[in-house]
């Protein structure tokens, strides 16, 4: 079996959601797939940035995240231990391996989150995008 179709079957595969996080068509009118490590990275990216108790068949799914987002008070501090404590609670991410810089500016803030999956040993990262945390009232 090749090295691709092992990390297939370990990370498995999932419908690949565009930066709207939107499924995407190909042309042919079928769902675009995701699969191995991408799979993870995706998955990691949803779960952030997904409300926590909001999935109807999961209320342990998501982060606190979304609600900070609205703080505009908020720390970095408070916000790398959420980040951490989301990704640590899932098992395919090595324990104590979360790392994450927080850039600000003006009324826009990215999130860089830096870990490495179980049983592998390269380092792997995510980009949350510009999010704007200065809701309008």
């Amino acid at each position: 079996m090749s090295n691709n179709n092992q990390n297939n079957d370990i990370f498995g595969a999932d419908i690949y959601m565009d930066d709207d996080f939107k499924p995407s068509i190909l042309n042919n009118g079928e769902l675009r797939l995701v699969t191995g490590v991408e799979t993870i990275l995706q998955d990691i990216r949803l779960r952030l940035i997904t409300l926590k108790g909001t999935l109807f068949y999961d209320s342990t799914y998501g982060s606190e995240l979304p609600l900070f987002m609205k703080d505009d008070e908020i720390d970095n501090t408070s916000i790398a231990s959420e980040v951490a404590r989301t990704l640590e609670a899932d098992p395919r991410i090595e324990p104590y391996s979360v790392s994450t810089v927080i850039e600000k500016n003006m009324d826009e803030m990215s999130i860089i989150v830096n870990f490495q999956l179980v049983g592998n040993d390269t380092p792997h990262n995510i980009t949350l995008p510009k999010i704007n945390f200065l809701q309008e009232g």
